[in-house]
């Protein structure tokens, strides 16, 4: 592995993740680059440098591709804007934290665009009154609901940043989310290492209390998306990259997003992480999680592998497992083991299945 790509593929202990998640809470004006330096570290000796630490020039570079060329001029970094959207539709009290994490940036140069999915509660006036209050807030709106996927390629289609990235309205971002982004991108560039986005590690919360934080595998490429989804719920990549990945597939019943990274790695080459927790990610329980709805996860499933893995069994097999996993909780039938089994001579995944569906007797 790239020497460079393996510092951040290089992932924290839970201990240590956790010491990065209590240094950003205590410190949240820290230098970034001291942090993102650390995360990093393996590569410091061997490419020289410290390969976040650079200046910065705040006149962005509107043209061309986002490469080394584009990003780094003379040793200068580039700062260029990122556009965060955040489709909503109903949950006023929740989007009010997930803005407010957005603003509150250290990250400044920043257009945030809210898609209000035709909501009925106070969401237009709430963002009637941010429109007024920040400028870099625009507030698009659907007439009749459309759902979410739909509602992110709305603000995809009409975001002006040379980046992008989403937020769930029941979400939030660390304050340095944006900066380490940009950054992390900016490094990749200059060392010439092929990406096609950045994730970063979560951190679980469930009614207001942290869970966990994540500790994702530092790089993810086309095949591994058949085991699970490693890259999580938010990618950060050039506006270009979304929009020529063909946006998100809004028939799609479920894994909308995992569909979405699996079109965008399987184009653009593998994604990567950046091993820092900046994303909070609320799992508490509600009745209009996707989790709560077999029959369009088991939709999804047959769509995606016929797209995507149509030649591949044993991909399929592994595709199958992710539709058994605790997150959705789904109880696989003999049905089910009879098609796995169909697919192809695989014991350990045979086991596995078997287990999940002699645990839920």
């Amino acid at each position: 592995m790239d020497p460079f790509a393996r510092a951040l593929a290089f992932p924290f202990a839970n201990g240590a993740a956790c010491r990065m998640h209590l240094r950003l809470m205590l410190a949240p004006h820290r230098s970034l680059d001291a942090l993102l330096a650390r995360s990093l570290a393996p590569t410091l000796q061997e490419h020289g440098s410290l390969p976040c630490t650079h200046l910065r020039d705040n006149k962005a570079s509107k043209q061309g591709r986002l490469t080394a060329q584009t990003i780094v001029s003379s040793g200068v970094v580039k700062i260029l804007t990122i556009s965060v959207y955040i489709p909503t539709h109903n949950r006023v009290d929740l989007l009010a934290a997930a803005v407010r994490s957005v603003l509150a940036q250290q990250y400044t140069d920043l257009e945030l665009i809210v898609v209000d999915d035709a909501s009925t509660d106070g969401t237009a006036l709430f963002l009637e009154s941010i429109v007024r209050e920040d400028k870099r807030v625009r507030a698009l709106r659907n007439e009749s609901p459309r759902g979410a996927p739909a509602s992110r390629n709305k603000a995809i289609t009409q975001a002006t940043g040379d980046f992008i990235t989403g937020l769930d309205d029941d979400d939030t971002f660390e304050p340095q989310r944006l900066s380490a982004l940009h950054d992390c991108w900016a490094s990749y560039a200059r060392h010439d290492i092929a990406i096609s986005c950045i994730y970063t590690q979560d951190v679980f919360l469930s009614g207001g209390k942290e869970l966990f934080v994540t500790k994702k595998r530092g790089t993810v490429e086309f095949a591994d998306l058949a085991e699970a989804n490693h890259i999580g719920n938010q990618v950060f990549a050039p506006t270009s990259t979304f929009r020529e990945a063909g946006l998100f597939d809004e028939k799609l019943p479920a894994w909308q997003d995992f569909e979405f990274f699996i079109r965008i790695v399987k184009r653009f080459g593998p994604a990567r992480l950046l091993d820092m927790p900046l994303y909070r990610f609320d799992v508490t329980p509600s009745r209009d999680r996707i989790s709560s709805k077999q029959d369009r996860v088991r939709a999804a499933y047959e769509l995606v592998s016929n797209l995507h893995f149509p030649e591949d069994s044993r991909a399929q097999q592994k595709l199958m497992l992710q539709v058994f996993s605790t997150f959705y909780g789904i109880k696989p039938t003999p049905k089910d083991l009879a098609r796995f089994t169909a697919l192809g001579f695989w014991p350990r995944g045979w086991v596995t299945l078997s287990k999940k569906m002699l645990w839920r007797l």
